[in-house]
């Protein structure tokens, strides 16, 4: 059997990378075995698209919803939902602004997934697992090959559990309490979210943290990416976001792989 750790990572410690309980509101992780605690994982839902995450087995995971279309909307599931959110939003960096503002202190993991992305609570759940087993802090699944996919290297490759990134996309990212502390301030750089993921995924590498694409776990993004038609109020698209994002954070030539 091969376990795809790809090489590029270290041994595992998380001696030079910031842990957990250092950050407000995060104390009382430290004190728990990693398997007891516990990951908040927000699904982007609105009244007009079908849910896309099957509920197969029971989440080993607090379930979020949030609705961006501001109009309450929270679909019929049958398993709990632990937090609700509803705010009319342009884009996923106002979505995930409004996340920032929660307090979100008693999670270890914690995840925002698009709402068009086709997963199970059993593929979230082994995620997860894996996530912790192996210490990552900044991961996401694989995509399948029949997904729309923006980005090459996310793309599954058959017979690795995991391996390492330099980049995990806005679409479905997951996490560590550390490096959500890392990434939260950037959230309103962009109303589209476009050029976040550039400026998380190098931070959380600078802090010595662990990326990866988890290939033990498969997504389908089932739509193509629209956002880049989009124009906001202030006369701006999401490419311009993103090209201020990189020349602000000087991440021009950042390398994906």
């Amino acid at each position: 059997m091969r376990v795809g750790m790809s090489a590029g990572f270290p041994p595992a410690t998380h001696d030079a990378f910031p842990r957990a309980d250092t950050y407000a509101g995060a104390g009382p992780l430290a004190e728990r075995d990693i398997f007891e605690r516990e990951a908040l994982v927000m699904v982007n839902v609105n009244p007009g698209a079908p849910f896309c995450i099957e509920i197969d087995a029971a989440p080993r995971f607090r379930l979020g919803i949030f609705d961006y279309s501001g109009s309450d909307y929270t679909p019929r599931l049958p398993c709990p939902i632990d937090l609700r959110l509803s705010h009319k939003t342009l884009g996923k960096g106002e979505l995930l602004a409004h996340l920032a503002g929660q307090d979100l202190g008693d999670y270890d993991y914690i995840a925002d997934i698009d709402h068009d992305v086709l997963l199970s609570v059993s593929a979230i759940n082994r995620l997860l697992f894996i996530a912790r087993l192996h210490k990552l802090d900044l991961f996401q699944p694989s995509l399948s090959h029949d997904s729309h996919i923006s980005h090459p290297h996310l793309a599954h490759r058959p017979g690795l559990v995991l391996r390492e990134t330099t980049f995990v996309e806005t679409m479905t990212p997951f996490f560590s309490a550390a490096a959500f502390a890392l990434a939260r301030d950037s959230f309103g750089e962009s109303i589209s979210a476009w050029g976040l993921d550039f400026i998380w995924s190098s931070r959380v590498r600078r802090s010595q943290g662990k990326l990866a694409v988890v290939d033990a776990v498969l997504a389908k993004h089932l739509n193509p990416v629209r956002s880049n038609t989009w124009h906001f109020a202030n006369g701006d698209t999401p490419l311009d976001e993103l090209e201020r994002a990189l020349t602000r954070h000087a991440l021009t030539g950042y390398e994906l792989r």
